[in-house]
């Protein structure tokens, strides 16, 4: 079974902007007016509003392999009855003008009970863009059904930066979690900026904001630095009033302690925190995400997949006492 662009977009989840073209489905994010607002604060964080990141395709299934290529996009990674089963670097496919295939079996090439597939879109560089798809054997396709909706908005801590599997990110590992439909709207390098917010098509149960870690130092002052916190966050709250808000305050990092014009960088997780309570927001500490050891990142800021793991770990236990 062949499965039209229009089909794939009913099962798929995490993008807000969907649309169908000559060359396949195309996913976003973001809306356009983000997208744009992003390019205007530098042009490398309107292109990392442009990924694909928590953008997926889930469903349930009676064929017995799944096929598949992209016109653009670079890692894709596959999940058959919730197990991860393969990461697909796509430019070498597109090479050899050929589609990835994948059984739709147990491990070991058994039957499944239920014939669950989740594929991935690329969450860094370009967007992915899906230009086939085929279910062998086939004669239903039926969409994934979630427990609930989760909106994640930050920088690029929450779009997963340096992990070498995207969807150990600790972003992608909560909603796996939660059985969550989920959008995530992390972009590396992104700040407290109120021109990027924006309503979006999606009504989530449960929004988790986690700016900051950039903030400092990015502001020509604390006081600015309060006053941006103040006007994103009055937005969050006016959207979505009576949701379950999370405010995540800066993770550790190697270079905490230097002075930067905002201060320290002990003062911009408190700004984070004093500011998001005072909205009612719940906030979650982010010192207690990941264990303070350089070998736990990559750089100063970028947790590698332990450190992610650390972070999915804790930050699930935190949520559990609100959901």
């Amino acid at each position: 079974m062949v499965i039209s662009y229009e089909e794939i977009v009913k099962i798929s989840f995490g993008s807000i902007n969907t649309t169908i073209a000559d060359d396949g489905v195309h996913f976003a994010k973001c809306t356009p007016n983000q997208v744009a607002e992003w390019y205007k604060i530098r042009h490398d964080l309107g292109e990392r509003a442009e990924a694909t990141t928590g953008v997926k395709l889930d469903f349930y299934t009676d064929g017995d392999a799944v096929v598949f290529s992209f016109a653009k996009g670079r890692k894709v990674e596959v999940y058959i009855d919730n197990l991860f089963r393969g990461q697909f670097l796509m430019d070498e496919y597109r090479a050899k003008n050929e589609k990835v295939k994948i059984a739709i079996t147990d491990s070991i090439g058994g039957a499944l009970d239920k014939k669950r597939v989740t594929i991935y879109f690329p969450a860094h560089d370009e967007p992915g863009v899906i230009d086939y798809l085929e279910i062998e054997n086939a004669t239903k396709v039926t969409p994934y059904q979630h427990a609930l909706k989760m909106l994640f908005i930050g920088d690029s801590i929450t779009q997963g930066w340096e992990t070498m599997t995207d969807t150990l990110s600790y972003a992608q590992k909560v909603s796996r979690h939660f059985d969550a439909e989920s959008v995530i709207n992390g972009i590396g390098g992104a700040i407290f900026a109120e021109r990027t917010f924006a309503p979006i098509d999606f009504e989530p149960d449960v929004v988790i904001l986690s700016y900051g870690t950039n903030d400092f130092g990015y502001w020509q002052s604390g006081e600015e630095m309060s006053t941006k916190i103040r006007e994103y966050m009055s937005l969050i709250k006016k959207e979505y009033d009576g949701k379950k808000i999370f405010a995540i305050s800066p993770i550790w990092r190697t270079d905490y302690d230097v002075v930067l014009k905002t201060g320290t960088f002990k003062q911009t997780r408190e700004r984070v925190k004093n500011i998001a309570e005072s909205f009612g927001f719940i906030h979650i500490d982010g010192l207690k995400m990941i264990p303070p050891f350089k070998e736990y990142f990559t750089d100063n800021v970028h947790p590698n997949e332990m450190g992610f793991a650390f972070y999915a770990e804790n930050l699930i236990m935190q949520l559990k006492k609100y959901l």
